[in-house]
């Protein structure tokens, strides 16, 4: 089917193009999807810290509810996506009732906010008991928003690809227009929005967009789902069942378990990377949103990269595997990377904008994202890199658009989740923060030698040989860093002329005693 190919729209309508103007439009509305959506979540977890508190348990549940909720919606939606024939109808209405949803929260949660009162006051619960409360209470409001928001990319993903071997590079380019949009509405949130218009202000104009993305996916519709509904042009039946029947189930399990372990490393780095910058910047305003602007476009980056890639890649699995392994790599070097930039780099970039940054909104605005830029940026784009390569490469085995994109998207999130909840809980206070990143790093290192081992084994043995080679020394390379790096460097320096006597890293913060 080509680029070009027409189709009459219904009574009498111009003929419409199958993968032409009606994709253009799609990929223009989700990106204004993604900006609500991220001024959405900013706001959410804003408001949700007026009932459930200020602490890191508190976030950590709320933005753990809000990525569950996400890909709880994904994979539902994928069981179906390849079954509706009305596709973008159906996301206006999704867009529709996630409008709803926003608009409603305040009032949702001034009955929680009643109820949470009511059950600390009755039961004086136990810290247990709390936590297990604030769960149920973040569940009740994000849930159903969340499952909304998560389910429209892989309804749009089955739209829009209508070549099954372009699922990475159309549903990648999707999924990169759409954090791009998530970025801008992210700094937007955190810098612009909320200082200007205040929370609920940001939420009105979040829900405006809102309605404006299902106004366009609804009028879209009435002349471009009839291409939706078209037979797509797939792998032969015969050939289909033949690759399934010869792809061991173990490398599928292999691909599953790199898409976890792709999203728990993420979302672990990102947290990581919040508790270490502190030392830098130290209390900042925006510095959680400067982290989060910059994570979200490095994956965008990362995300047309790939895309491209996916289309030149003989073996995707073999790619995806690749860029695990250099997200690991920048894992091993990061706290060392730190420590130069911390100590040499941004000193002398600071004495030479000190008039600038005398400016106190300059400073607090700029600084933070000028310093997340060149830490963080390139990892960034390394995660990125990975999904397109990852459709792509579950397409090959499982032939069906909508279920591809909820498999990869549903997996990844769901490590998100508890890629959040086993750093932010067990990780850094019991290992520390360098540590910590050296185990995700170490992780990805060998999943993605692992991956690149398996999909590779028609290759000759010298390369492959040569690839463990490097693992392995990359791994003592890990090893031989010294572990106290992040104490000396960092943390010891924050007080000069004294000696650091002991330092312990909690789940809310880091004590150093001088």
């Amino acid at each position: 089917m080509s680029r070009t190919t027409k189709k009459k729209g219904p009574r009498g309508a111009k003929p419409i193009a199958v993968n032409g103007s009606g994709i253009k439009w799609i990929m223009l509305i989700y990106f204004c999807s993604g900006i609500c959506s991220l001024i959405d979540e900013v706001v959410w977890v804003r408001l949700l810290k007026l009932t459930l508190g200020n602490t890191v348990y508190a976030s950590s549940i709320v933005v753990s509810v809000f990525m569950g909720g996400l890909a709880l919606g994904a994979l539902i939606m994928g069981r179906h996506a390849d079954q509706v024939k009305k596709r973008l109808r159906l996301y206006a209405i999704l867009e529709v009732c996630a409008t709803i949803s926003a608009l409603l929260l305040p009032w949702v949660l001034q009955l929680v906010d009643t109820v949470y009162r009511w059950f600390f006051v009755t039961y004086q619960p136990s810290p247990a008991a709390l936590l297990l409360m604030q769960v149920i209470i973040s569940a009740a409001v994000l849930l159903v928003p969340s499952m909304v928001m998560g389910s429209t990319l892989p309804l749009l993903g089955r739209y829009v690809t209508a070549l099954q071997n372009r699922v990475g590079t159309l549903v990648g380019r999707l999924y990169a227009l759409n954090m791009l949009g998530a970025a801008g509405g992210c700094f937007l949130a955190g810098f612009v929005l909320i200082r200007m218009v205040g929370v609920m202000g940001a939420l009105y104009i979040a829900a405006a967009i809102n309605m404006l993305v299902a106004f366009g996916g609804w009028m879209l519709s009435r002349s471009h789902d009839i291409a939706a509904a078209t037979p797509v042009k797939t792998m032969p039946e015969q050939k289909r069942s033949t690759a399934e029947e010869q792809t061991p189930d173990g490398r599928r399990y292999l691909l599953m378990l790199a898409f976890f372990t792709s999203g728990l490393v993420s979302i672990g780095y990102e947290l990581i990377w919040m508790r270490s910058i502190v030392f830098l910047l130290k209390g900042f305003t925006y510095v959680f949103s400067a982290v989060l602007t910059i994570y979200l476009l490095g994956n965008v980056i990362g995300a047309w990269l790939g895309s491209r890639l996916s289309k030149r890649l003989k073996l995707p699995e073999v790619g995806f595997g690749v860029s695990l392994t250099c997200l690991g790599i920048l894992g091993i070097f990061y706290i060392p990377w730190f420590s130069i930039w911390h100590s040499k780099v941004s000193p002398n970039i600071a004495s030479l904008f000190a008039g600038l940054l005398e400016v106190p909104d300059v400073k607090a605005m700029l600084w933070p994202l000028f310093h997340t830029t060149f830490l963080f940026l390139l990892p960034a784009i390394t995660m990125g890199i990975g999904f397109p390569l990852a459709l792509q490469a579950w397409s090959n085995y499982r032939h069906k658009v909508g279920h591809t994109t909820a498999t990869v998207y549903g997996i990844n999130t769901i490590g998100a989740v508890l890629g959040g909840l086993v750093t932010g809980f067990f990780l850094i206070p019991s290992m520390g923060v360098q540590l910590s990143i050296m185990v995700l790093a170490l992780v990805a290192i060998w999943l993605g030698a692992m991956m690149v081992q398996v999909f590779s084994a028609r290759f000759a043995t010298a390369p492959r040989l040569a690839h463990l080679a490097v693992i392995v020394g990359l791994t003592i390379t890990a090893i031989l860093i010294p572990q106290d790096l992040f104490e000396r460097r960092l943390v010891g320096a924050q007080i000069p002329y004294t000696n650091l006597l002991a330092v312990k890293e909690g789940v809310t913060t880091t004590v150093s005693v001088h």
